[in-house]
C-alpha cells in the first residue's frame, strides 16, 4: 500500500507545471519576443513584437526555483485539480 501511495504522489507531482522554473527560463533566460502596445485613441489595436535578448545568468537561479516548485507543489496540485474539474482552465 505504501508503494502504491508513493507512486501516486510522484505521478501527481510530475503532473504539476513547475511554474516558477518555467517562468524564469521562458521569460528571462531565453531570448523571446514581447508584444508591445502602441495603442492610441485612433488605433486602439496597434502593437508590435519586440525582441528581448535572453540573459543566461538567470540559469544560476534554476536550483532555487526548482526548490520553490517542490515546496509549492501541494498548492499547485490543488489548484490544478480545481481548475480541471471546474472547466475554467486551459
Amino acid at each position: 500500500m505504501r508503494f502504491a501511495t508513493s507512486i501516486l504522489i510522484i505521478l501527481c507531482l510530475l503532473a504539476t507545471s513547475g511554474c516558477c522554473t518555467t517562468e524564469l527560463i521562458n521569460n528571462h533566460a531565453k531570448p523571446h519576443d514581447v508584444e508591445v502596445s502602441d495603442a492610441t485613441k485612433e488605433h486602439p489595436a496597434n502593437g508590435h513584437l519586440e525582441h528581448v535578448d535572453g540573459q543566461p545568468a538567470y540559469y544560476a537561479l534554476v536550483p532555487f526555483t526548482v526548490v520553490a516548485d517542490i515546496v509549492t507543489s501541494p498548492f499547485q496540485l490543488f489548484l490544478y485539480l480545481v481548475v480541471t474539474t471546474t472547466g475554467d482552465g486551459p
